[in-house]
């Protein structure tokens, strides 16, 4: 039996705002990612960013967390609440408990 969808419109929302600020973020910094993803889990209840930094060096991982963090922070200012944990540093985030306020 499927799992009821629990995140619906709200994590494509969020999904748009955030990967626009990161393609923003990107140009900006001239930094680039590849193979860059959102999935949810089986329960239906978060959401997953996962993307590959190209030339992956320390110092581009370190301006992409900022950049990334930035970004958080500037959602939150916007109205967008949410939990989140750094799974990869740069890389690979989990978001739940999305809301629009």
């Amino acid at each position: 039996m499927q799992a009821e969808f629990k995140l619906g419109e709200i994590a494509n929302d969020f999904r748009d705002v955030f990967l626009r600020a990161l393609s923003n973020k990107a140009e900006e910094n001239s930094w680039k990612a590849i193979n860059v993803a959102f999935s949810t889990n089986e329960e239906q209840d978060a959401l997953y960013f996962e993307q590959t930094i190209y030339l992956d060096t320390g110092r581009v991982i370190e301006g992409v967390y900022r950049d990334i963090q930035n970004i958080l922070k500037s959602l939150r200012a916007r109205g967008w609440e949410f939990q989140t944990k750094c799974i990869k540093k740069a890389c690979k985030y989990k978001f739940e408990n999305i809301t629009l306020t």
